[in-house]
């Protein structure tokens, strides 16, 4: 997996050397820091977020850059918070129309951010609540 081409950053198309960004990740770990700068974290992020959309798992994407694969599912998650990491989101209930059966009416969970889980039965929605709270 030596490059990843894919994505759109300031009108040109993304293109990593899986290679080259190792090198990069390689120097800054030899001089013994505990961070890699913004810029270097970023480009990281948005290659793992473009491998693991071509199919690589963490565990192969943390091999082609010589990283814990720790470190990559932490920049795969951070990347899909966004903006509003830390932030709660607002969950809205919605009724079922008037003189739907309700037994045969799945549940839909929608999210503030404009997800939307339909299908849900019951139990499963109450384990989901569970887990969100």
């Amino acid at each position: 997996m030596p490059v990843v081409t894919g994505g759109v950053v300031g009108g040109s198309v993304l293109r990593m050397d899986a290679n080259e960004l190792k090198r990069r990740l390689a120097v800054v770990r030899s001089k013994g820091l505990r961070r890699y700068p913004r810029e270097l974290r970023e480009e990281a992020r948005r290659y793992a977020q473009l491998a693991h959309a071509d199919g690589a798992c963490m565990m192969a994407i943390g091999r082609a850059l010589e990283v814990n694969d720790k470190s990559v599912a932490y920049w795969l998650r951070s990347s899909s918070k966004g903006k509003s990491a830390g932030k709660l989101a607002r969950i809205s209930v919605v009724q079922a129309p008037s003189g739907t059966a309700r037994a045969c009416m799945p549940l839909a969970l929608e999210i503030g951010s404009g997800m939307r889980l339909v299908g849900l039965d019951v139990v499963s929605a109450a384990a989901l609540l569970r887990l969100l709270s």
